[in-house]
Order: structure tokens, then sequence, then C-alpha cells
């Protein structure tokens, strides 16, 4: 991917505007996902510049200034995503998933609801909600939205599937549901 979107990036004047916003864009996904977020961080940035008003590089920026514990710059970047488009729910997971990072969990749950009520059928919401009712005690609810979350998700690659099935098992310990907690985990193991 990275070979393929540089070669479109270092001929862009021989490429649409739209070919080359994309290639930054996998180009800057492929080198956050290798850990290499400065690098992810100067395509976003040109990816901007290019084109101010998209909310998925801006959300993506987002994340990775708060992985850089750069968490003002976070903030202002997902808030940004959210003023260029308040209609999209992956612009206030975004934000939500940076308020619980910071601990704020009011503010991560409005962000949660407010992104579910966008669109009900995105499931990374309903895992924030999980890992916030589960941060304040609740771990019925907690179960609860990871299950949601479990319906809604895409088939991940293999290998990604097993925190939310471990997650979901330690809370059904919790509960006091071994063997159900047990079911999950043996799943998560299997993915693994």
């Amino acid at each position: 991917i990275i070979r393929h979107c540089s070669e479109i990036i270092k001929n862009k004047d021989k490429h649409p505007a739209p070919t080359v916003v994309q290639a930054l864009m996998r180009r800057g996904d492929a080198y956050s996902r290798l850990g290499k977020r400065d690098e992810a961080l100067a395509d976003l940035d040109a990816l901007c510049e290019m084109n101010a008003k998209h909310y998925k590089a801006r959300c993506m920026r987002a994340l990775i200034l708060a992985s850089l514990n750069r968490m003002e710059d976070a903030f202002a970047e997902a808030k940004q995503a959210i003023a260029i488009d308040a209609k999209h729910a992956a612009a206030h997971a975004v934000l939500s998933n940076l308020f619980l990072f910071d601990g704020k969990l009011d503010d991560a749950l409005a962000s949660a609801k407010a992104a579910i009520k966008l669109d009900p059928s995105f499931a990374p919401p309903y895992y924030l909600r999980a890992l916030i009712a589960q941060g304040q005690g609740d771990f019925k609810e907690s179960l609860t939205m990871v299950n949601f979350y479990l319906e809604r998700r895409p088939l991940p690659d293999i290998g990604e599937l097993d925190h939310p099935y471990q997650f979901r098992g330690l809370l059904l310990l919790r509960l006091n549901r071994p063997m159900d907690a047990l079911s999950n985990f043996l799943l998560a193991r299997k993915l693994n």
C-alpha cells in the first residue's frame, strides 16, 4: 500500500486531486498502523492542505495526536471534524474516545450517545459505552453495550476480534456467569 500510494503522491500532477487525497489517506493509515505516527501526521497534514474539510483525516489526526499524548491538539482536531460535518457518527465517537482517555466519563458518554443517535448501526460508540459503564462500575450495562457492539461490528481481521470477546468474558465473570465467560475466552483464543 505504501509503495503504491507513494508513487501516486510522487506523481501527483498526473493524477486527479481525489486520487491523491485518497492515496494520502491510505498511506497515512498504513503508516499509523505501523506505528510511524510522524509520517502518518505528515500525510494527513498534506491531505488537510489539499482538502481542509476532510473530516476523516481530522478524526485520524485526533487519534494519532492522542497517542502522542498531545491531548489539546487531539481535542481541537476532533472538534474540527465535528464542525466540518456534525452528522457523521465517527467524529463524535472519536471525541468520546478522547474524553474517555482523558478520564471525563460524563463527556465521553454524551459524545458516544450522540454518535449512536446519528447512526445506530455504527459499532464503535457501543464499545465506548461499554468501557464507560465499566468505569462507572455498571457491569450489567457494560455487558449490554459490548453485546450491541459485537452485533453491529463488521467482521474484522483474524486476530483483531479477541479483545471484545475477552472483555465480554471478564464482564460475565463479574456478573457471576463463569460458563458464559469461559465460552467467550475460548472463542477469543480460537480467533486469535
